[in-house]
């Protein structure tokens, strides 16, 4: 289930609940948001929708949060709804729910179109870039306002590449050699390429070990991400929903933000081990499953990189 989807679903839920009760539904937003709590005992996901709606309907906050969580637990791949603070809702998703994220990842996108690759170099090379992600993206770039971009010297193609579309295309741009420059983790185009190399590596070990990866077609059962893992299935979800609205607000950075955070929930996912058996032992319980968002995230990430026209690297 994507954030979009799920965001969908509360706000339905709210016009529904208001609406049963003969209570005015104005203060439900068009656009419900959707936060992703730190901590996990507060949901995967919280939404602060009731403290909007609530006034405008003429009861509480907390009150019309009862009302939601009551009637979300348990609806389209809802677990369970509880009422958090003066009157958040925190969410939790069913496991079918989160497979679903797993399997669709699996499954990838449509195939992008075939946009040949600009260099970064030069004056115009800003401008060219951001067309052509949006371009890639199926959005017209025509009327795009881009703000100008300052490089210095010692900044690789793909690294200066991802800093111009990284940013805001109408805000500026310098890229500082000392962030970008440096073949290291601490720079974030090399830390998203090196997450895909990574999971890249594990991919091989894996099969260097004959052990099975899941694809697409998994049972849901074989699917169901372990709870130390949620935050890599909440970026998988988010990234496709990044690329919907990178092109219908033709704002290019979204996408680069978007593998920066899938590459963040990727290194943890490597860091945790669990995915490969260490020499005799026998492979952890959670083996498959790990392996399988270590397919998906090196797919999703495949994907990110491409609409950036920038390279995936297997190794690195």
């Amino acid at each position: 289930m994507t954030r979009h989807a799920l965001a969908d679903l509360v706000r339905s839920t709210a016009l529904g609940v208001l609406g049963d009760r003969g209570l005015d539904p104005a203060g439900v937003p068009a656009a419900v948001a959707l936060d992703a709590p730190t901590d996990p005992g507060r949901g995967e996901y919280a939404t602060g929708v009731a403290l909007r709606a609530a006034g405008p309907a003429g009861t509480t906050p907390a009150e019309l949060a009862g009302w939601l969580a009551e009637a979300l637990t348990g609806t389209g791949g809802v677990a369970e709804a509880a009422v958090s603070g003066p009157g958040f809702v925190a969410l939790w998703l069913t496991v079918d729910a989160r497979a679903e994220v797993v399997r669709t990842a699996l499954r990838g996108g449509p195939a992008l179109p075939d946009v040949p690759r600009t260099t970064p170099i030069g004056p115009d090379a800003r401008p060219r870039l951001v067309a052509e992600v949006l371009t890639r993206l199926g959005a017209d770039p025509t009327g795009v306002r881009v703000g100008p971009a300052t490089a210095g010297p010692g900044v690789e193609p793909d690294s200066l590449r991802f800093a111009l579309l990284a940013t805001r295309a109408g805000d500026p741009v310098r890229v500082d050699p000392e962030v970008w420059g440096p073949r290291l983790p601490s720079n974030p185009a090399f830390r998203v390429r090196h997450a895909h190399a990574r999971a890249a590596c594990l991919l091989r070990g894996a099969a260097d070990l004959g052990l099975s990866i899941p694809g697409p077609d998994t049972p849901a059962a074989g699917l169901v991400p372990p709870a130390d893992t949620l935050g890599l299935v909440r970026a998988l979800a988010d990234h496709r929903c990044a690329l919907v609205e990178a092109a219908r607000l033709r704002e290019p950075h979204r996408v680069a933000s978007a593998a920066a955070e899938l590459a963040e929930a990727t290194h943890v996912l490597a860091d945790g081990g669990r995915i490969l058996p260490r020499g005799d032992a026998e492979a952890h319980p959670t083996s498959a499953a790990r392996l399988a968002l270590c397919a998906a995230a090196r797919r999703v990430l495949a994907e990110g990189l491409g609409v950036l026209g920038t390279d995936a690297p297997e190794r690195i």
